[in-house]
């Protein structure tokens, strides 16, 4: 079984590592593997900072390892991010990580998910894929099930994939996707409605700018980063 304090190849995909937090707060360990993209699945509090001598471009999604989260709204935004990324990996040997806390559910769920979109296989078929890669792996209930009705949807929670439709160039999500929103069975705050939706809405673009223009990220900020649920950017 695969130490959660490790660095793990996801063996199916050149480039793509999966890891805890404890393997980024490590300079040699992050250069050790080639890691140029690190994606963040934590909250703030918990959230790593890069040197800026690492030259590392960093996505940071705002969630909880809890089954009522919605990862969904999130799927796409992160998967075209990933593939923009693996695309600069082929050219220049880079990698990319994605972690959470310990590397078993948030970020377990994004590589089956991202398995699952690249190779066009089921949540079961992904899941024994990715724990070859790193055993620990496993998702918690909730987005086991959110990565069932991402398989149902084609991949994507959008109509058109990462195609926008409308006078005001918007993403528009599918009925499937609405439909699991609505039946979710939970009270929010206003707070957290106010979150969703302005996740919802940064991921939107993230999907759009990097499904449509695969290379826009190159020239950003090596230190940027880019926090999905908050109004601005670090």
């Amino acid at each position: 079984m695969a130490n959660i304090d490790t660095i793990s190849t996801v063996e199916p995909t050149p480039g793509l590592f999966i890891s805890g937090i404890t393997a980024t707060h490590s300079p040699d360990t992050l250069r050790k593997h080639g890691i140029t993209h690190v994606l963040s699945l934590t909250n703030q509090q918990e959230l790593p900072r890069f040197a800026k001598e690492l030259g590392i471009q960093q996505l940071h999604l705002d969630i909880e390892d809890n089954p009522y989260e919605d990862l969904l709204m999130s799927l796409d935004g992160i998967c075209a991010w990933i593939d923009n990324a693996l695309s600069l990996a082929k050219d220049r040997g880079t990698g990319v990580l994605v972690h959470c806390l310990e590397g078993v559910s948030r970020s377990g769920a994004v590589i089956i998910a991202y398995l699952m979109r690249t190779r066009s296989i089921s949540y079961e078929a992904a899941f024994d894929l990715a724990r070859k890669s790193r055993a620990v792996i496993i998702p918690n209930s909730g987005f086991a099930d959110q990565l069932r009705v991402w398989q149902q949807m084609g991949y994507s929670i959008y109509k058109n994939g990462c195609e926008s439709s409308g006078q005001n160039n918007a993403l528009e999500t599918a009925q499937v996707y609405e439909d699991w929103r609505a039946n979710r069975g939970i009270l929010m705050s206003r707070a957290q409605e106010a979150k969703e939706q302005e996740t919802r809405k940064r991921m939107a673009d993230i999907a759009a700018r990097f499904g449509r223009r695969r290379f826009e990220f190159i020239e950003t900020d090596e230190a940027e980063i880019i926090t999905a649920s908050s109004a601005s950017t670090v």
